[in-house]
């Protein structure tokens, strides 16, 4: 988990933001890792890259309302 929030500050590294939103996605792994990996991927801003990662996760059962109000919050539908 620390890992996963510490990875936020490097959002700007090309392969950080696919690792946050695997992470996050895992179904296996623990909801508190899971969101902590979705909120260090957030950290990288409403960057096209980000944005199409994010949109993955608009079907996923625990984090697709906090996905959705996110894009929303950055206007992006």
């Amino acid at each position: 988990m620390h890992a996963a929030l510490a990875l936020g500050e490097f959002t700007d590294i090309p392969a950080v933001p696919i690792a946050l939103a695997n992470l996050a996605l895992d179904r296996n792994e623990p909801i508190d890792v899971r969101y902590v990996a979705f909120t260090s991927l957030q950290r990288a801003g409403p960057t096209p890259e980000c944005i199409a990662l994010l949109r993955r996760f608009l079907t996923d059962e625990t984090l697709g309302s906090a996905t959705s109000s996110l894009l929303s919050s950055w206007h992006v539908e």
